[in-house]
């Protein structure tokens, strides 16, 4: 689903870059757009069920016009950019795989740990199901250290 948006917005900003080239007008920059939260868990394709979720929440740097067309393309897929992404705490720490490299952006989504220790932190009765089937499934050694580092309670999961 990721993938179908992100080519798609490529493509449509490519476009409109040619057009304002053609007309002497300055071309939308290169940007990055950072998946968080449900979308980067959903993005990281676990093998435990995931839940999807219409928000995409994601730290971005592009121009206005590239964020109305990021929103227009999500909305035909019928879900929604969240414009408070920004304040969606993630640790310090947190490192981000690339998922997408096009011709006028960078799409990237925070990695599983990081998102995983958000969640547990900071919605922890929200996503305790979530955090539960991963501790299952087998929790790497990089969560679990976060969560010593967070201090996190895993039996407050199981």
């Amino acid at each position: 689903m990721i993938d179908k948006v992100f080519q798609s917005l490529d493509r449509d900003i490519a476009r409109l870059n040619q057009t304002l080239r053609k007309d002497g007008v300055a071309e939308i920059p290169r940007f990055f757009i950072k998946l968080l939260g449900q979308t980067a868990v959903i993005a990281a394709k676990l093998d435990i069920p995931v839940f999807a979720t219409a928000d995409v929440d994601a730290y971005a740097n592009f121009t206005w016009l590239a964020k109305e067309r990021f929103c227009a393309i999500l909305a035909e897929e019928g879900l929604h950019y969240d414009e408070l992404s920004n304040e969606i705490w993630m640790p310090r720490e947190t490192t981000y795989s690339s998922i997408y490299s096009g011709l006028t952006f960078d799409g990237y989504r925070a990695d599983l740990e990081y998102v995983l220790i958000s969640k547990a932190l900071k919605a922890k009765a929200k996503n305790r199901v979530l955090i539960r089937d991963y501790l299952v499934a087998g929790a790497s050694p990089l969560f679990l250290n976060l969560c010593k580092i967070y201090g996190i309670d895993l039996e407050e999961f199981v």
